[in-house]
């Protein structure tokens, strides 16, 4: 059974996100909003207040090259929902869509590029005001306390994005071996059962199911 076949099954979508929609993807930018905004305001600071260039230029780089290539690539690609003329996502479709579940070498890039995408802003504005309060003579205190303020607001936002992204989304999204997903593994046995094609290939790959 496709996947489109798959969505008309209301019983497997009331407990999972069985198709794209539009809905999804504002729900998904509206609780990345805050952090990436937060994050980039604060890395702009560094390099108008501190004459740093590396932080900004560093995360620039890798926001790039990690979601635009390499995420959608070993991630994304994956998800059945790529396979969607419109891909749930902001970014550009430029892989083709890999109906395998991902290796363990995906696995682990992509939790070592969501942990730098979540950490390096804060960690960036934590060395900096580290050195700025060692060289206060020459500090302006106002400008510590907008960094401090900023980095604060930095880990709320990154752990809102967290919490909201594996409470809401995680525990309905049919990219199962996402190492971010929630989905409870008889949820993914009711989801298979109605989409033999897409089970018949994850048990070739050796999908662990229980």
């Amino acid at each position: 059974m496709s996947n489109d076949e798959t969505s008309n099954n209301h019983d497997v979508c009331n407990l999972v996100n069985c198709k794209w929609n539009r809905k999804l993807l504002t729900s998904y930018l509206a609780i990345m909003f805050p952090y990436m905004i937060t994050s980039l305001i604060s890395l702009t600071l560094i390099r108008l207040w501190t004459g740093k260039l590396a932080f900004t230029l560093t995360y620039g780089i890798f926001l790039i090259i990690f979601f635009v290539f390499i995420r959608t690539k070993i991630l994304c690609s994956h998800c059945p929902y790529y396979k969607e003329k419109r891909f749930l996502d902001p970014l550009p479709k430029i892989w083709k869509f890999n109906p395998k579940p991902m290796n363990k070498m995906g696995v682990i890039i992509t939790s070592i590029g969501m942990v730098f995408f979540l950490i390096f802003p804060a960690v960036s504005l934590a060395y900096v005001l580290w050195y700025i309060i060692e060289k206060l003579e020459s500090t302006i205190t106002w400008q510590i306390v907008i960094y401090s303020i900023f980095l604060v607001l930095t880990i709320l936002f990154a752990l809102f994005y967290v919490l909201k992204l594996t409470s809401n989304f995680c525990l309905k999204c049919i990219n199962f071996s996402c190492p971010m997903n929630r989905v409870p593994k008889d949820v993914i046995s009711k989801y298979l059962e109605v989409n033999i094609e897409m089970k018949n290939i994850y048990q070739k790959a050796g999908f662990a199911f229980d």
